[in-house]
């Protein structure tokens, strides 16, 4: 009569372990970020250590500038002197 009680009990467990629900992660394949050249470079990237020249400085901040409240004040005021003759 034991045993047949531990047949019971291990059968309701086994049950109970194969009606639970179980996180099952979703796998992404991921790629790599930076894909190694086949042939070796003999110089380094032109982009990365190249500074921008004064010019090109000076266009980024002036566009910069062109964003806040007092750029865009500037810029109506200019337009409004221009067309104002109309």
């Amino acid at each position: 009569m034991a045993k047949a009680a531990q047949d019971a009990a291990k059968a309701e467990e086994a049950r109970e372990f194969n009606k639970a629900r179980r996180f099952e992660p979703i796998s992404f394949e991921r790629k790599p970020a930076h894909k190694p050249s086949t042939k070796p470079s003999t110089r380094s990237s032109g982009r990365a250590s190249r500074s921008d020249s004064l010019a090109e400085t000076f266009g980024k901040s002036f566009v910069r500038q062109l964003g806040t409240k007092a750029g865009q004040q500037l810029v109506r005021g200019i337009l409004g002197s221009l067309f104002k003759s109309r």
